[in-house]
């Protein structure tokens, strides 16, 4: 994980920068990532099934879709948007499947304007015992 080139060919389809990701983070975050206690039961999942429940949802959802996401195309964005009802799809450009580490300024800035845009959902207010 030293040399850039062996940290693009390691997380090149995920990260769109993986060559400037510092070499230990790297090896953590994928060490984490493989053993994750549901990591081997989600596969199955992952390669044969479909996504079920999307149209039902009735929260608001922000999709952030990087332009360069090599696991699911840019493309496929647009499938989910049409999915859940009233999702906001957001392309941020140069960035890969894991925005977090590639973008975290761009990626906070558009959850912050999408969460500023929605209407506050009201709480109700305690019941007085008197």
């Amino acid at each position: 994980m030293q040399n850039p080139a062996g940290r693009v060919l390691a997380a090149g389809p995920s990260y769109a920068r993986a060559w400037k990701m510092d070499p230990a983070d790297l090896a953590e975050e994928m060490e984490l990532f493989c053993n994750c206690p549901g990591f081997d039961a989600t596969l199955p999942h992952t390669f044969q099934s479909q996504p079920r429940g999307l149209t039902t949802l009735e929260t608001p959802v922000l999709l952030l879709w990087g332009t360069l996401d090599l696991i699911l195309l840019p493309r496929q964005g647009r499938r989910f948007e049409r999915l859940i009802p009233g999702a906001e799809l957001r392309y941020i450009q140069g960035i890969g499947h894991t925005p977090m580490p590639d973008a975290p300024e761009e990626l906070a800035e558009a959850i912050g304007e999408f969460a500023l845009d929605r209407p506050r959902a009201r709480v109700a207010q305690p019941v007085s015992g008197r």
